[in-house]
């Protein structure tokens, strides 16, 4: 397919042959719009920590994490730059790690509780892209559920009604948890 184009300066327009013997002419800004938006869906994505190439849905663009964890991220990668990308599996690792060492840092050790909250943030990626929540909903987690109902089946509702009784419950057992531990010891 060979694309010929003539631009007239004067009008603004350009004239190029679509292929197949069909003729266009488009305004020179929506001309330049449409090739800037066919170079952006033909670039590749790669991730910026591994060099892996990343799908769309798979990359996260730097300058769209939390400040404190883009600046964690840069403390254990100084090259990374704000318009490059990572993947969603480096970002949730990386979370893990800083929500990790930020509770580490408030109370100078993990509890089992704690440690367990920070590892249930890595099973929502294992589970989504190994088997959805399926067969069924055999292998689907709360958190999955929060997130079918909200952004996949865009029930909004549903999905706040599960993030607020996932909230509710592990409050009530952070407060049991709290109370256990914070309670004196009877000595038998």
């Amino acid at each position: 397919m060979t694309e010929t184009k003539t631009f007239d300066e004067a009008e603004g327009i350009v004239d190029f042959d679509a292929g197949e013997g069909e003729a266009a002419t488009v305004e020179i800004d929506d001309y330049t719009k449409s090739l800037a938006q066919a170079k952006a869906k033909s670039v590749k994505l790669v991730d910026a920590i591994t060099g892996a190439v990343l799908k769309k849905k798979d990359a996260v663009h730097f300058d769209d994490l939390r400040p404190s964890l883009a600046e964690f991220v840069r403390q254990k990668h100084p090259g990374i730059r704000s318009d490059d990308y990572i993947s969603r599996k480096a970002m949730d690792d990386y979370r893990a790690q800083y929500i990790a060492e930020l509770l580490v840092d408030e109370r100078g050790e993990l509890s089992n509780l704690e440690d367990e909250v920070v590892e249930s943030l890595k099973t929502f990626d294992i589970v989504w892209s190994m088997t959805k929540g399926g067969p069924g909903t055999v292998s689907e987690t709360l958190a999955l559920t929060m997130y079918k109902e909200t952004f996949v089946n865009s029930h909004y509702g549903l999905g706040s009604a599960v993030a607020v009784f996932l909230t509710v419950v592990t409050l009530v057992a952070s407060i049991i948890y709290l109370r256990q531990q914070l309670s004196p010891k009877k000595e038998i």
